[in-house]
């Protein structure tokens, strides 16, 4: 299940990205944050169309070994942030009242209801995540940059701008389609056939399937509420839509990118399912989102060099099979 062998070691030699191996709290600066591993390298995409809307055939098929988040961003964890860059001039825009968090004598704070600090961060542009991300990337600090890192937005201002594809050396990202869909619906599988739900343990609610809209709860909740998906990741089947990096084209001039989980408000109890796959047009007409059901969580990927090990010690280890056989 955790790949421990490939983990240590390749042809004897030690993987370069061991540090993303196994669960960890991840300190960064101002930020923190829970992150789980997502193992079975190199695994098939998935080739089951689950009911629902055609979104599953072909997804999930990820050859390197990378870190998710456990749970999505939290209030209390945007609050860092915000207080680490917009608390004496908000250039871009970041903060959102409709959010629930309070902003009083240029400090920003939880508050009740949605903005709860154990609450998903909601009313949350694409573009304020990427600059989230960055910000983490570049040290989390007071004067880490939003513009650059992980991602470079140029010609930026307040949801506006040009967004760069992942760097080349990027290590925190926003998951592209492919890695969150694997996180949430692979379960380990060696097979193609993948799980139609992110999680199978029940909730502190009494319910299967976290907080989808057919649950009738109204509300986000505290993350973590609900049980425990395979990759030990939580609230990948409700709560709030989460955006990928993923992009996914024009619809109507606007530019958009993909989205999947589903949320407590919006549409049907298959919002889940692996099959529904959505942009950030279908929720809110446009690319900067900035809605109740939207949120977010981030991504820990291994390095460009050390995928490079994995592909060479791969090889040499079905040479050296080969020759043993």
């Amino acid at each position: 299940m955790k790949n421990t062998i490939l983990r240590r070691f390749i042809c004897g030699l030690p993987i370069l990205f061991s540090s993303i191996a196994g669960a960890e709290t991840l300190n960064v600066g101002s930020f923190s944050g829970d992150f789980s591993e997502v193992g079975n390298i190199g695994n098939q995409a998935d080739s089951l169309e689950h009911v629902g809307y055609r979104g599953s055939i072909g997804f999930g098929a990820v050859s390197y070994g990378y870190k998710i988040a456990k749970y999505e961003t939290t209030v209390s964890q945007y609050v860092t942030f915000l207080n680490s860059v917009a608390s004496v001039v908000d250039t871009y825009g970041l903060y959102n009242a409709n959010s629930g968090i309070q902003f009083s004598n240029g400090l920003y704070s939880a508050g009740t209801g949605r903005g709860s600090a154990s609450k998903p961060i909601t009313y949350v542009s694409y573009y304020d995540a990427v600059r989230y991300i960055n910000w983490i990337a570049n040290g989390a600090s007071s004067i880490s940059s939003t513009e650059s890192g992980s991602y470079i937005i140029t010609n930026g201002g307040i949801d506006i701008g040009n967004i760069s594809g992942r760097s080349g050396n990027a290590k925190y990202v926003m998951p592209t389609e492919h890695e969150w869909y694997k996180a949430a619906y692979n379960n380990g599988m060696l097979s193609t056939n993948y799980s139609d739900s992110p999680t199978d343990g029940r909730s502190m609610f009494g319910a299967d399937y976290p907080n989808l809209a057919n649950r009738g709860l109204g509300t986000t909740v505290d993350v973590g509420s609900y049980g425990e998906g395979y990759y030990g990741t939580y609230d990948m089947a409700g709560n709030v839509w989460e955006y990928s990096e993923t992009y996914m084209g024009l619809t109507n001039g606007v530019e958009t990118y993909g989205i999947r989980g589903g949320a407590y408000i919006g549409y049907s109890g298959y919002d889940a399912d692996a099959s529904f796959r959505g942009d950030t047009y279908y929720l809110t007409d446009s690319r900067t989102g900035q809605d109740a059901n939207v949120g977010f969580r981030i991504a820990i990927t291994p390095e460009p060099s050390a995928i490079s090990l994995l592909a060479v010690g791969l090889s040499g280890l079905a040479m050296l099979r080969r020759r043993r056989s």
